[in-house]
């Protein structure tokens, strides 16, 4: 069993930290003034510029599953290159106990499995819902 440790980095730890909460306070205050404004100006602007927004408002949600997808690819393949997980020069939030050899590479290769998923649901997700806007409106 290896007993080799990957060190916490606390200043990335705290930083990381602290960039959650600034996100969650504004996805918070977001949710609190930006929702009524949208329901408003939806009611207001023409039926036709309101499907268009969100059309893109949709396909922006999934592109961002699918970029997810794509860095998990590139962290798993990362983790097959180096036999090793975590891989060489990645940050960690805990100390973590190194994995090498056949277990790091089951290991990454889960992890560009479960890329691949994501991919996959996402851009079904953005096929298929725009698929099924277009049936609902008609053009």
């Amino acid at each position: 069993m290896n007993s080799k440790i990957v060190q916490t980095d606390k200043p990335y730890r705290r930083k990381i930290l602290v960039v959650m909460f600034i996100v969650v306070l504004a996805g918070l205050a977001l949710f609190q003034w930006l929702v009524p404004w949208a329901n408003k100006t939806v009611q207001q602007i023409d039926p036709q510029k309101g499907l268009t927004l969100v059309r893109c408002a949709l396909i922006i949600m999934f592109l961002a599953i699918v970029s997810s997808a794509a860095y998990l690819a590139f962290f798993g393949r990362k983790v097959l290159k180096h036999r090793s997980f975590p891989p060489p020069g990645v940050k960690v939030l805990r100390d973590t106990r190194l994995v090498e050899g056949a277990a790091a590479t089951i290991r990454g290769q889960i992890i560009i499995l479960l890329s691949l998923l994501l991919f996959i649901f996402g851009l079904y997700g953005i096929l298929v819902t725009l698929y099924k806007l277009y049936l609902f409106i008609g053009r």
